[in-house]
């Protein structure tokens, strides 16, 4: 499978309620895994020479900086990306859901290297392609039961990429 491949945008059907504003980033193209390289660079571009106070600002109280925005762009990919393997290879795979608010609790990105940060989205990303690149159009179809949805293997795909651009207008509007 290539950048070109076409795998179609999900139905309504195939992912939660709270996943429709991800996926309603993405054009109905079918060009994911493009769309997936290209939000990796649109993202970079944006903040890679930003300097230190903008990494650390919030722009209200109990809002995320971009650094703590970046890590939860890659602790989200992360999962994803494991529910994807698992539902591909496993149809009997239970999954819990995960709580965004304790994983990004139990971490501190402020005090990490900017570079070693963005370097981390960058092998994250990489190796996202690379799973999506190794499935056949049969895998993208698979589904599975998380929580009280339904939830296919395209759908997270869609969610991964349509979520990186979610954080890339918010960090536009109020970061930039």
């Amino acid at each position: 499978m290539d950048l070109n491949t076409n795998i179609d945008k999900p139905m309504q059907s195939e992912y939660p309620d709270w996943a429709q504003k991800y996926i309603d980033q993405l054009p109905n193209d079918g060009l994911i895994l493009q769309h997936m390289r290209d939000s990796y660079s649109e993202l970079k571009e944006l903040i890679v020479d930003l300097p230190e106070e903008k990494l650390l600002y919030r722009y209200e109280e109990g809002k995320w900086t971009i650094k703590e925005i970046l890590q939860h762009i890659i602790d989200g990919e992360r999962v994803f990306q494991y529910r994807s393997l698992a539902i591909a290879r496993d149809p009997n795979v239970q999954l819990a859901e995960f709580d965004q608010d304790v994983y990004a609790s139990a971490v501190k990105p402020n005090e990490r290297e900017f570079k070693k940060l963005l370097k981390e989205f960058k092998h994250v990303r990489k190796s996202s392609l690379s799973l999506y690149k190794s499935m056949n159009s049969d895998d993208f179809l698979k589904s599975v039961q998380v929580g009280n949805s339904n939830v296919s293997v395209r759908s997270y795909a869609y969610m991964i990429v349509g979520h990186t651009k979610h954080h890339l207008e918010i960090i536009r509007k109020y970061y930039i």
